[in-house]
């Protein structure tokens, strides 16, 4: 959401914005040395010495903070107005800006997310702020971007058009049926079998789960779900693909539980890597971001549920990393040949759905149902501002 301005802004106005920037770098590491606070404050009387080092750079940044507030003070809200009218201008097209606009204004706009201190180069500001929608002295004081409303109204006076035809436009572009990228798999159910092992019928097993079976031979007896014949294994071209593991839709990566390649799927409209098996998912951090951003038609009672249980816990304060025995860390699909560990910790201190992340690649490692518990909470709490 960030801007990439295709004319050089007037020198005074460059200055402010870096300068501002570089303060707000400082609020994110007083954030970040908050949470330090909160892990040491049970061990203060064995590191005296460290907790009055910390007390002294809490003190520091505390005061650049203050002075990113000033600094603030002398970004004027109109260049916001002016970045609008130049994009106008080198588009040709307000109507788009409008909806893009609405779009990014009355969604999750990144809120929780790092550098969300650095609010004054964004489109609109990621954390949503009372102020930002006022008029006055003291809005334009303390707020760096002027009332969306206002704005968008600017725009649709370019476009001889009104507010209710761009939030007609966005909800129809939202809710258009989504078309899986030309050659990436859609994530459909696979076929499954039932697989004869050990004078028994076990499964069902799909595809990606069979070759990772103990005793698996060309030679056993399976059995295709919703079929009535009982053939080999080598009767069979697609369970055979998986087992000589010719598939070429597997990817490089695999899964660091069921240690089965992962395959390219489309959630939301966003290529990632599921296994097949257990339903988790890899994702980056740009990916997870791009999702988000689509809002959701509806969510499952169960997953409703539990996006309710987080947000009631997170009430009470907890460390952003959990601790967990280093034997049961998960290795990172992407990082494999390095056998990096993943960490098991919260998304954001926002948002206290657990995941396991890599630190090395930034690959994010959802277990089932949490990517879309991190949907529908981030959903609920935009709707509850």
């Amino acid at each position: 959401m960030r801007r990439s301005s295709a004319t050089r802004p007037p020198i005074s106005s460059a200055v402010i914005t870096v300068t501002t920037s570089l303060f707000a770098l400082y609020s994110g590491l007083l954030k970040g040395l908050e949470s330090v606070f909160r892990t040491t404050r049970s061990s203060s009387r064995r590191g005296g010495g460290v907790l009055a080092l910390l007390v002294a750079v809490y003190v520091l940044l505390w005061i650049s903070r203050g002075m990113s507030h000033l600094a603030r003070m002398f970004v004027s809200r109109q260049r916001e107005y002016r970045a609008d009218a130049i994009a106008a201008r080198l588009t040709r097209d307000p109507l788009s800006l409008a909806e893009a606009l609405y779009a990014i204004g009355y969604r999750w706009r990144g809120s929780g997310l790092t550098a969300e201190e650095l609010e004054s180069i964004f489109i609109v500001n990621p954390a949503y702020c009372a102020i930002d929608e006022e008029a006055g002295l003291f809005a334009d004081l303390f707020s760096t971007h002027p009332p969306l409303k206002e704005r968008l109204q600017v725009l649709l006076e370019m476009a001889h058009t009104d507010m209710e035809r761009v939030s007609k436009d966005v909800e129809h572009e939202n809710n258009r049926p989504r078309t899986p990228a030309p050659g990436i798999e859609s994530a459909m159910p696979n076929p499954q079998w039932m697989v004869h092992r050990n004078g028994a019928w076990e499964g069902p097993f799909d595809a990606a789960r069979i070759p990772t079976l103990g005793g698996m031979r060309p030679e056993i007896w399976v059995q295709r779900l919703g079929a009535a014949d009982i053939k080999m294994a080598y009767e069979d071209p697609d369970l055979m693909n998986a087992v000589n593991n010719r598939d070429e839709k597997a990817g490089t990566c695999h899964c660091p539980r069921c240690n089965i390649p992962l395959s390219p799927v489309i959630y939301e409209g966003v290529e990632t890597n599921q296994c097949h098996f257990c339903h988790r998912i890899l994702a980056s951090p740009n990916d997870v971001e791009r999702i988000i951003i689509r809002q959701e038609v509806g969510f499952p009672e169960r997953i409703t549920q539990l996006a309710a249980k987080i947000a009631e816990e997170e009430k009470i304060w907890r460390e952003g990393t959990i601790k967990r025995d280093p034997d049961t860390m998960l290795t990172c699909p992407k990082c494999r040949p390095q056998t990096r560990k993943m960490l098991r910790m919260f998304y954001t201190a926002a948002y206290h759905v657990e995941i396991d992340k890599c630190l090395y690649c930034g690959s994010i490692w959802f277990d089932k149902d949490e990517l879309e518990v991190l949907q529908c909470l981030i959903e609920r709490q935009t709707k509850q501002k």
